[in-house]
């Protein structure tokens, strides 16, 4: 027989273990027929969009594409300069735990490495290698014991639940277009070679049932001009947005979580109002994840017993999460790139490109930080100082390391860690040397994964022999005792102890202490 119980529903989120594979990605690109054959490949750059995600008989599928973007020198009287796409399409699986839990997945992509390869003239071969991360979150909904209605003689401990809950999740793709002047002093474009972006200055807040997502859009376009002086121009802009989402049940006092990335990014040139081509039209592409969540505070049922029945609570262990703290913090790292002695002098930098990848996290319990450990690589293009080869590129890589401060922690904590390049500038100290800055955010949300028994009901064993006896006894208090404790094994309350033997507070009591105790009977009344 079961006791109407008072229940409260709960929403355990726990997040699973990383489930890594590397494909390999490649494909062919072939030279458009308006442009000239291939002289030199100077730089081949790449970014991966999703294109479907499927999870079933625990695995997911995915497919994707990577989008390359390539800059050659042409096979040309006057050696000028190239750009192409390729779009080389992908697909595998990720097996995922077995779990009766219900879960979504969040699949992350890296490119580590791009090959390429002259087949003839026309035609290049890339290989993409790409790392895909799947984290997986495991959902449980179960229905809890909070308190018993209308049961005077049954007796609740209550306790309390800090469960970090996500409140609402949304994937999105924001589309941003805007018309661009060219700086003054810049000569009028002739041709768009290529174009690039990075998000910096973000900046995220939750309202009532929104979130507001600013940002700047740093882009660098690299043209061909009008002029015979120069084979390349480089044009940097600032490009501020500002838009919010909706997100149901979210408010200012919760926390934000946002990966946020260039999807695609495409500009023309356009005429302005005097009839030059001053003018460029970029037409862009944002993939957003954002996830808001709270620590989610309820009361539940920690033990229940009976003055007059023998009752069971049925009890069930669960983990869940309970959110810690979240830090953002910036970072600069400086280093200068030195040309080899296989590259010509330097006459003008003209674009840095560059990516940041966290390697390793080192944390050790009980300490106040997390270091990171990662290295920023790229490639930086330049206008040389030699008429047989113009332009160069130059390879780099920056290792770094970096402390972030967190809050005392122990084994059972774990954190989510987002980093991002903020900020890019360089200066050319010589022909052969050039210093660059690269500032970059790491954004590191902590959380601790706790244990606890819960009741999921309570019922009545009548098979346990009644005890009707009741009396008086002497307890002497034990090592770990409680009054809760001694109150439940003889059928009596707190406060009945409390009361008769004078204790002023029930949740102080010393071993080796003597209570004097009115033992009642279990036995049911009709």
């Amino acid at each position: 027989m079961s006791i109407d119980a008072n229940k409260t529903n709960i929403i355990i989120e726990t997040m699973g273990n990383e489930r890594t594979t590397q494909i390999m990605a490649e494909g062919d690109a072939i030279v458009p027929d308006i442009k000239p054959d291939i002289n030199k490949i100077l730089n081949v750059s790449c970014r991966v969009n999703k294109t479907d995600e499927k999870i079933s008989d625990n695995r997911v599928f995915f497919s994707g594409e990577a989008l390359c973007s390539i800059l050659y020198m042409g096979k040309t009287d006057d050696i000028n300069i190239y750009s192409m796409t390729a779009t080389i399409p992908f697909d595998d699986v990720i097996p995922l735990p077995e779990s009766d839990k219900n879960f979504t997945t969040k699949l992350k992509f890296n490119v580590e490495s791009i090959n390429n390869k002259v087949v003839n003239d026309r035609k290049i071969n890339i290989r993409c290698g790409i790392t895909v991360k799947a984290e997986t979150v495991f959902t449980e909904n179960m229905d809890i014991v909070k308190s018993i209605d209308n049961q005077d003689t049954v007796m609740v401990k209550e306790k309390i639940l800090n469960i970090c809950q996500s409140i609402d999740r949304k994937n999105d793709l924001i589309n941003i277009n805007e018309v661009l002047s060219l700086p003054s002093g810049k000569p009028n474009i002739d041709t768009i070679i290529e174009s690039n972006c990075y998000i910096g200055d973000r900046e995220i807040r939750a309202f009532d049932g929104k979130v507001n997502i600013k940002g700047t859009a740093y882009i660098t376009v690299i043209y061909k001009s009008e002029s015979d002086d120069l084979i390349l121009e480089t044009a940097f802009f600032e490009l501020p947005f500002n838009f919010m989402e909706d997100l149901r049940g979210c408010s200012e006092d919760m926390y934000v979580d946002l990966d946020m990335d260039i999807s695609q990014i495409n500009c023309k040139p356009e005429i302005d109002e005097d009839g030059e081509e001053r003018n460029i039209n970029v037409d862009m592409s944002l993939d957003l994840s954002v996830c808001v969540y709270e620590n989610n505070i309820i009361e539940v049922a920690d033990d229940i017993y009976s003055l007059k029945e023998n009752i069971e609570p049925l009890k069930v262990s669960i983990e869940y999460p309970c959110f810690i703290m979240k830090n953002s913090t910036k970072a600069s790292f400086k280093d200068t790139v030195v040309a080899d002695s296989k590259y010509p002098d330097m006459l003008r930098v003209q674009n840095v490109y560059s990516k940041m990848d966290i390697t390793d996290k080192k944390h050790l319990p009980n300490e106040n930080k997390i270091t990171l450990e990662g290295v920023i690589s790229g490639s930086i293009l330049y206008t040389a100082q030699s008429d047989s080869e113009p332009v160069c590129v130059i390879p780099y890589n920056i290792p770094f390391s970096q402390d972030i401060e967190i809050k005392p922690s122990n084994e059972n904590m774990f954190f989510n860690i987002n980093g991002y390049i903020d900020d890019v500038s360089f200066d050319m100290m010589s022909e052969r040397e050039t210093e660059l800055k690269v500032t970059c955010i790491f954004d590191v949300t902590a959380f601790e994964k706790l244990k606890t028994d819960v009741i999921t009901d309570v019922s009545v064993n009548e098979n346990i022999k009644e005890n009707d006896t009741a009396g008086i006894i002497i307890y002497i208090v034990q090592k770990g005792d409680t009054l809760w404790d001694i109150a439940k094994r003889y059928h009596t309350t707190i406060d009945d102890i409390a009361t008769l033997n004078d204790i002023e507070n029930p949740d102080k009591i010393m071993v080796g202490e003597k209570l004097l105790i009115l033992k009642s009977s279990n036995k049911n009344i009709a």
